[in-house]
């Protein structure tokens, strides 16, 4: 008489073990289907934000490497204005005696 009471006490656990599985599957299922229609806007709206990032990196990338080579021409033609530039000139004389020694002359 024990023997039939463990076994069916063995099979009347084990049945509610697997009914308890089969809906906890269930309602995670439910659940994930649920949460997918949350999730899946997120998602394309992420990945929307990942291609304009991207594009934004490459513009920015662009745009320094532009900056770098206006930089290099600016030196470049700060360099050839610097060397057209003339001679400063001495200063003027104001006495007659120091135009005559800025001319070469005595007189």
């Amino acid at each position: 008489m024990a023997f039939v009471l463990g076994g069916l006490a063995l099979f009347v656990s084990l049945a509610a073990l697997w009914l308890s599985a089969d809906s906890q599957r269930k309602v995670s299922s439910k659940n994930n289907e649920m949460l997918q229609g949350y999730i899946k806007p997120l998602k394309e709206a992420l990945e929307a934000d990942r291609k304009e990032n991207e594009n934004l990196r490459k513009q920015v990338q662009t745009d320094r490497d532009m900056i770098e080579t206006l930089s290099e021409k600016v030196k470049f033609l700060e360099d050839i204005v610097k060397a057209a530039k003339p001679a400063p000139k001495t200063a003027a004389a104001t006495s007659p005696t120091e135009k005559n020694q800025a001319n070469g002359t005595n007189g």
